[in-house]
């Protein structure tokens, strides 16, 4: 049996902006095995053995966001405004893009053949993009592709942090225990939260 490295969750909230009257999408870095949240919302590490996995997993986290922020505006690519700290761990603010993901959409009915070559068009010019920057998606999946009302995809969630914490917590990660004829990992998998 392998060990499972733990995931990193993500909890993706929508909030109104007042000071620019509109709707952003803000999305913590939390995760989930090696993380626990106090009642007043700080985030704290469970156990000194994964401080350092924790730490760095932040720090990918916020140099992700700083990238990102960077880019030019594209229609095919979520806008990041803003990186905070606070409460412990980091927050990325990010455009909230109305609409519906891919996965939403085709498990409504699909789509049709016009509709899929526009998604996978528009898709392709936000990875050219992106790949022209020196940046990997990591994570494209049709629950991380928003289309907006007008039809128009957005990538989202690039979980290029979320991907190399795992990668390194597969590596760093102890062996599985055995114990009484049933084999337990060390860590277990949370799933994610959007």
């Amino acid at each position: 049996s392998t060990v499972r490295p733990p995931s990193v969750r993500r909890s993706l909230q929508c909030a109104r902006d007042t000071n620019l009257n509109a709707y952003a999408a803000i999305k913590e870095y939390f995760m989930g095995q090696g993380m626990t949240r106090q009642a007043d919302q700080t985030v704290t590490i469970k156990d000194d053995a994964d401080k350092g996995l924790v730490e760095w997993g932040l720090k990918k986290f916020t140099q992700e966001a700083r990238t990102l922020a960077q880019f030019p505006p594209h229609p095919n690519i979520v806008r990041v405004s803003r990186l905070f700290e606070q409460h412990g761990t980091a927050y990325i603010v990010q455009e909230y893009v109305e609409g519906t993901d891919l996965q939403e959409k085709l498990a409504a009915g699909g789509a049709s053949l016009a509709e899929l070559k526009q998604i996978a068009f528009g898709i392709c010019d936000g990875l050219r993009e992106v790949h022209r920057q020196a940046i990997q998606h990591l994570d494209i999946k049709p629950s991380n592709i928003r289309l907006r009302r007008s039809g128009v995809p957005v990538l989202i969630d690039f979980g290029a942090a979320r991907h190399e914490i795992d990668e390194r917590a597969a590596r760093d990660a102890p062996a599985p225990r055995r114990t009484a004829n049933r084999e337990r990992s060390d860590y277990d998998t949370g799933e994610d939260i959007v």
